[in-house]
């Protein structure tokens, strides 16, 4: 059902206009803010934590 969720919202954003990336990075945060138990701090640093030394993969979007 989550994933249902999750994709709803995906799709939901791409037909009103946003960008992927943007609505990529929306939905998700905004599923993990309301169905996980992390705070936005720890997810931002995760987030950094995993890209710290693979700039490579920053140039992917």
């Amino acid at each position: 059902m989550e994933v249902a969720v999750l994709f709803i919202m995906v799709v939901g954003l791409l037909l009103i206009g946003t960008p992927i990336a943007i609505a990529l990075g929306l939905s998700s945060v905004t599923f993990l803010l309301v169905l996980g138990d992390t705070s936005l701090a720890s997810i931002a640093q995760t987030f950094f934590q995993a890209m710290a030394g693979h700039y490579t993969l920053l140039a992917i979007p």
